[in-house]
Parts: structure tokens; sequence; C-alpha cells
């Protein structure tokens, strides 16, 4: 029920074609002020966020909200809409140009992460495809 409501609060039309599923494998670590915060795997079908050493040792940035535990791996089948919100809405004829010229799946979500997620207007944290 909460899965069904959580897919339901993030889903707009716009976003219908993206699956929050993981499609290929990739690595992408999560900047803030070109400090790494952490790390987000695609990988066996399923997404993983973990915080860096380097950001678990610190204390001078909170951490975010949907991941609250530095010390914890967090898995999901789904990608957290912390990140899927990064991925413009694909009804948009500029996107829609952009995916059809590049040859992109659109329904690869790490090809259209790596494409669009590098910043977002939601948060000040830069997403940068590693592997």
């Amino acid at each position: 029920m909460i899965k069904k409501l959580f897919s339901w609060a993030f889903q707009s039309e716009d976003t219908e074609k993206v699956s929050p599923n993981s499609t290929s494998a990739a690595i992408f670590q999560v900047c803030l002020n070109n400090d790494v915060v952490g790390f987000l795997t695609s990988e066996n079908g399923g997404w993983k966020f973990e915080y860096s050493n380097e950001f678990t040792d610190q204390t001078k940035y909170l951490p975010l909200v949907d991941f609250p535990n530095k010390s914890k791996a967090y898995q999901s089948e789904d990608l957290w809409p912390f990140f899927l919100s990064r991925i413009p809405g694909l009804k948009q004829p500029a996107i829609q140009k952009i995916v059809k010229e590049s040859g992109m799946n659109d329904h690869d979500t790490v090809s259209l992460l790596k494409r669009f997620g590098r910043q977002s207007i939601q948060n000040p944290y830069v997403l940068e495809p590693v592997a």
C-alpha cells in the first residue's frame, strides 16, 4: 500500500514512461559543493545508495532526508524520488527530441539519469556518473 501511494505521489503524466527500476549497471557520485556525499549504484535490477567515508566522518552537512542513517547502505528495487525527479517529463517536445536524436531508450532510467540528472532545481546536489 505504501509503495503504491509512494509511486502515485511521484508519478505524473510527464514521467509515466520512466521506469523507476534499474535497467543497466552504473555508478553515480552525489556531490555537494565539490564534496562527495555518497554513491548511487544501479546493478542487478535494483538500486543502492550509500554515503562516502568522507561524508560519514564530517559534521558540516546533515544527511539527506530520504537517507537519514549515514552508516547504512540503502537498497531498493525502485529508484528513490530524490533521484527520479531529476529526469524531466518525457512528454516535453524538447526532451522527446533529445531522446530520439541520441538514440536513447526512454525506459532506460540509467541512460536518462546520465543525460539529464546531473543537476536539479529541487536541490543543490550534483549527480555525476563515474562508471
